[in-house]
């Protein structure tokens, strides 16, 4: 499900498929709640209310705020 991107012949931090960042993408695009997974083993619930993303983490129930959707993937949300 994941893959490492090979740039300049140095690994890249592991990451979620492009594919299913696309998938992210497109799925707040009509849909403003989603379960989550992070690509470091994490669960959560985000919700997406006037352009702001907030995961709530499933076990510790910390939350974690992001202003674009790019900004979610780089933090390596995606939707489970």
């Amino acid at each position: 499900m994941y893959k490492y991107n090979i740039k300049d012949k140095e690994k890249e931090e592991p990451m979620w498929s492009k594919e299913l960042q696309k998938q992210t993408i497109e799925f707040f695009k009509t849909i403003p709640m989603a379960a989550m997974k992070n690509f470091d083993g994490a669960f959560g619930i985000c919700m997406l209310n006037d352009g702001i993303y907030t995961v709530t983490d499933r076990e510790t129930y910390e939350e974690y705020v992001y202003e674009s959707m790019d900004a979610l993937l780089e933090a390596k949300w995606a939707i489970d």
